[in-house]
Parts: C-alpha cells; sequence; structure tokens
C-alpha cells in the first residue's frame, strides 16, 4: 500500500499520507467509542429539556440532536475517506478538504450556542478548546498539505 517509484520520486500512499491514515483511523476508533446512544434521553438532556428546570432553555433540545446527529455523520464521512484514500481516488482530495472545513464550521455552530445558552441560564460550561485546538490543526496542516503536495496531486488520480 505505501509505495514510491524506485525509491527516488515520492509518489503513492507514503510520507505524510500515511501519518495522515494513522491519525484518522485513531480519530475513527475516537469517534465510535465516544458515541453515546443515551445522549438524548440520560438524566443531564432531561434536566436541560425540562421546562421545570433552572437551566431549560427551548434551543437544548435542537442543540442536542444537533450534536446527536454529529456524532454519526463524522465517523461516516471519515470512513467514506478511508476509502477513497486506499482506492487512491481522485475525490479524495476534495472530499477531506471539505470534511475538514466543514468540520471546523460545524463544531464552532455547536460551541457557539452551546456557551451563549448555557451561560444564559447560568449553567457552567467549560470553554472546549480541545476541540477549537483539533478543528483549527486540521485545517492549518491538512489542507494546505492537501492543496500543495505534490505526492497528493500524483497519488489520487484514478
Amino acid at each position: 500500500m505505501f509505495e514510491t517509484n524506485n525509491g527516488s520520486n515520492k509518489i503513492g500512499l507514503g510520507g505524510w499520507l500515511s501519518v495522515w491514515l494513522v491519525l484518522n483511523c485513531l480519530s475513527l476508533l475516537r469517534f465510535v467509542v465516544h458515541i453515546d446512544f443515551r445522549m438524548l434521553t440520560d438524566d443531564a438532556a432531561t434536566v436541560l429539556t425540562n421546562p421545570d428546570s433552572q437551566y431549560y432553555h427551548p434551543l437544548w433540545r435542537p442543540l442536542l440532536i444537533y450534536e446527536f446527529i454529529l456524532q454519526f455523520l463524522n465517523p461516516i464521512v471519515l470512513i467514506c475517506a478511508i476509502i477513497l484514500y486506499a482506492r487512491k481516488s481522485r475525490l479524495f482530495p476534495k472530499v477531506i478538504i471539505a470534511f475538514y472545513a466543514s468540520n471546523f464550521v460545524l463544531v464552532l455552530i455547536d460551541i457557539v450556542p452551546t456557551l451563549i445558552i448555557g451561560k444564559s441560564v447560568n449553567l457552567p460550561v467549560a470553554f472546549p478548546w480541545r476541540d477549537i485546538a483539533g478543528c483549527l490543526f486540521a485545517v492549518c496542516v491538512w489542507i494546505p498539505y492537501f492543496l500543495k503536495s505534490k505526492r497528493v496531486k500524483e497519488t489520487f488520480v484514478k
């Protein structure tokens, strides 16, 4: 799977592309392990969505549903990207760039309302530095790599 052209010209699924694969397989495992099937029915969700609760806000329910859907959307897109990667599809760089850019926006769409709603009902919500840093890393490192890399341009041609 990892290859070069006679050991001299670096083309194929090696180098930083193999780093990308390993990191995204680990991300996929993390996404799957952290899927919370009880998200919409557990006590915390009940407290946030119950009109009698001190932490109630009418936007909590749509926000929780949004987060629940994102839990499944990210792993599905990563699985598709890994399949495109393995097939050396020319769609792979476009899909992964769109994934990283949209994932950053979707995370911000999740974080901003959570912080605003939490503050409006006096609920202490920790600022998600780790989520933002992870998305920024992907946007700042991987998007330019997939746009500029000669290896990417020569590998994903099918």
